[in-house]
């Protein structure tokens, strides 16, 4: 073994005080860079400022805050996916910390053991660039070029490389320690030195977690998985021969490919203080552990072993090397193939040990956990059924799920899984999951068994590995009975009351009126003509427009107009008004059968005179319509029956048929209007698309006016239309029009709109 001494040269590294002093010079922005996997005692985190906060599971601790574990013990995760085991009596600070989620050369990490012992598995901070992790004291400064060493400081240092490469610096030089090596640094001012004395940490108590899986007691103090680093197995622990069997749930992130039942025969294992190191296929190297680290893992009796690779870059045969975080996994199962199967039909297998659930994503997340589960095997009916307890804590997610596995008792087959959520609050597997893995036994009389696993958790796969060993199996509890039918619902609540009838139209000024109908001479009602007015109301220019209602029908019953240019008032009046229809205060719309028009002085008679009578549009409303070149579209709410008046013979029809369609749109910017009305009249429809022009609040307009029997057929009829908008914003409009021209005689109506 080569073992190569390095001079520092002079001002070549800062001293420990001044690496310290930059340590503190932190950036405001903090962020949480490690999570308590497990804390015992009076564990404790305090910050730089001095306060204190005790330490327990799950805990997060940040750059700039020192974790001293008193009489207790402490272990950390790190984001990066390293792993720091403090003793007790130790005070471990984190002077400086980035990690990005990928090792891109900008990541860093610098701690300093203040006092006290600790081992830690590195993640992937200093993999690319060993400058960016360092391990400070007022003895020597420790960087690294592998993944697992202890240290220990008192007065002085002692340091020992479980594997992998470490550098020990002080002011009077450096010393490369090698994997199975140890150095010795009495002070800050004594080159290190090379000693056959390993660095001695206090063992747990025997209550305290340990990551070896023992006869299915993996569990930290509240029952949860202990989550420590894989505890140093002799590999004389491990299954040996060649013709081993082996299975792995693996997940390979250059493509995203995934399964859970990769298998092998004629296997080979080499394991190390870490766990399984390499698997050999045929003598020929398949799989390679490399520079990542093996989590969870553990082997029993020589007959079984298991484990996860992550946090750094495994080489797995024919997909070659692939970068793992240390939230993802290739996870392992090997063992020594059973070839006599017990000849019984109830067979129980206890957890010995599993891996952490892994995601087979890009941009995994933690908080996967085993907690518990076990099998039941019939072996005379190849059969088998058991199941996992699996646990995920991560931010607003906190449940438990159960995993229920069957398949064949033969070797290396095929097992389908069910997931369920059993408690708690999550998003996942809310109808179930489900998926594959495969089972190993191993050992005489399949003493033990092995599987992996994965499951669709909906936008990726779960996957892991669990080993068994024959002994006590409780299934999981059945399900609790289904609570009772929930009682009957109150009966309803009883139907609101109907809304009240809308605002009627009030006697008062301002009107504005669309009329049109027949006119006659008293006393001659023989000569009748049919006449459109429109009187624009709203006592502007001068005008003075005032209507009467019936207080009690609401229907109009007068109208008289005051202008400048009339000599003399002109009033309208009816004694026989229909019931007229009305809409939001501002419009109405209705006919009168009879009545009387004295026009400055001359006296009329009226006959189906149809209406439309409302509120005008306010002129500012108008204008700011036009200014903002707006374009208002309304819909029918009502109209009056077509009136029919034969020129020819001069009868007269109040009730001869309905308006079928109309339609009605302002372009106020521009000034023009246009529409179309549809009047049903017996077995013949005339129609007519209309256009025309606004003037203030009114507006008028022609269309030629086609039936659809050969009346009008030759554009021979004619159509006019008169109007008025109503209500803020021109929220209303009404019309009344006139076709004249047909065989039928003049036909007249009003309809009323809303935008």
């Amino acid at each position: 073994m080569t073992r190569t001494n390095l001079q520092m040269p002079s001002g070549a590294r800062l001293a420990p005080a001044l690496l310290l002093t930059l340590g503190l010079s932190l950036p405001a922005a903090v962020h949480a860079a490690a999570r308590a996997d497990f804390a015992t005692g009076d564990a404790k985190v305090v910050a730089a400022d001095g306060r204190s906060r005790p330490l327990v599971k799950g805990d997060t601790v940040s750059m700039g805050e020192t974790v001293d574990t008193g009489s207790g013990r402490a272990q950390l995760r790190f984001t990066d996916g390293a792993q720091v085991s403090l003793v007790p009596q130790t005070q471990f600070r984190i002077d400086e910390y980035k990690f990005a989620g990928q090792a891109d050369g900008s990541e860093k990490g610098f701690f300093s053991l203040l006092k006290g012992g600790m081992r830690t598995i590195t993640g992937l901070i200093g993999r690319k660039k060993r400058d960016n992790y360092k391990l400070d004291s007022v003895v020597a400064t420790i960087g690294i070029r592998g993944t697992e060493f202890s240290v220990f400081h008192g007065n002085s240092i002692n340091v020992t490389t479980g594997e992998g490469v470490v550098e020990v610096c002080n002011a009077a030089g450096c010393l490369i320690v090698n994997s199975g090596e140890s150095a010795y640094v009495p002070d800050a001012n004594t080159r290190p030195v090379m000693t056959d004395k390993k660095t001695e940490l206090p063992p747990p108590p025997a209550e305290a977690p340990v990551a070896k899986f023992a006869a299915g007691e993996q569990t930290a103090d509240d029952g949860t998985p202990a989550g420590l680093p894989q505890t140093p197995v002799s590999p004389e622990g491990f299954p040996a021969g060649s013709n081993l069997r082996f299975m792995s749930a693996e997940y390979r992130p250059d493509s995203g490919t995934h399964n859970a039942t990769n298998t092998g025969t004629g296997v080979t294992l080499t394991a190390d203080g870490l766990g399984i190191k390499g698997l050999n296929l045929f003598n020929t190297p398949a799989y390679e552990r490399g520079n990542a680290g093996n989590f969870e893992g553990g082997a029993d009796g020589g007959v079984i072993a298991w484990g996860r690779w992550a946090a750094g870059q495994p080489a797995l045969y024919n997909w070659g090397q692939q970068t793992l975080t240390g939230d993802q996994g290739f996870h392992i199962v090997v063992g020594e193939p059973t070839t006599v199967f017990p000849q019984q039909a109830s067979v129980s297998y206890a957890l010995l040990g599993a891996t952490r659930p892994t995601e087979a994503r890009s941009g995994a997340l933690g908080g996967w956990s085993v907690t518990g589960g076990g099998m039941v095997v019939d072996f005379i009916s190849s059969a088998l059924n058991g199941h996992l307890d699996l646990g995920l804590s991560r931010d607003a997610e906190q449940a438990a799920f159960l995993m229920k596995f069957s398949g064949q008792a033969s070797q290396l087959a095929s097992i389908s899984t069910d997931v369920a959520v059993a408690s708690g609050t999550t998003t996942l597997c809310g109808n179930g999951c489900s998926g594959s893995g495969k089972m190993l036994f191993a050992g005489a009389g399949a003493s033990h068994a092995g599987m992996t696993y994965e499951f669709d958790a909906g936008s990726y796969y779960v996957q892991g590995a669990a080993a068994f060993k024959q002994g006590e199996y409780a299934p999981p509890p059945p399900p609790p009975p289904p609570p009772p039918p929930p009682p009957p619902p109150p009966p309803p609540p009883p139907p609101p009351p109907p809304p009240p009838p809308p605002p009627a139209l009030t006697t008062g000024n301002g009107y504005a009126l669309a009329g049109v109908g027949q006119w006659y001479d008293i006393p001659i009602p023989s000569e009748k003509w049919t006449e459109m007015v429109v009187y624009p109301g709203g006592d502007a220019a001068g005008y003075i427009t005032t209507a009467t209602f019936d207080p009690t029908s609401g229907a109009l019953t007068g109208y008289t107009v005051d202008c400048p240019s009339c000599p003399a008032l002109q009033q309208y009046t009816t004694s026989s008004p229909e019931s007229m229809q009305s809409d939001a205060g501002v419009l109405g719309w209705g006919r009168w059968l009879s009545g009387t028009a004295n026009e400055e002085g001359e006296i009329s008679g009226l006959h189906n005179i149809h209406y439309v009578v409302g509120q005008p549009t306010p002129p500012a409303d108008l204008q700011a319509l036009q200014t903002g070149n707006v374009t208002g579209t309304y819909a029918l709410i009502g109209a009056t029956p077509i009136s029919v008046y034969n020129t020819g013979t001069g009868n007269s029809i109040a009730n001869a048929g309905s308006l079928v369609s109309a339609s009605l749109t302002a372009n106020f910017g521009s000034g023009t209007v246009m529409g179309n009305l549809g009047a049903s009249v017996g077995a013949i429809t005339y129609s007519t698309n209309w256009s025309g022009y606004i003037s203030g609040h009114t507006f008028t307009g022609t269309g030629n006016v086609q039936s659809t029997i050969t009346d009008c057929l030759s554009m021979s009829c004619y159509g006019y239309v008169g109007g008025l908008f109503a209500g803020p914003n021109a929220s209303h409009a009404g019309l009344v029009f006139k076709f004249f021209g047909a065989d039928a005689g003049d036909i007249t109506g009003a309809a009323a709109f809303r935008r």
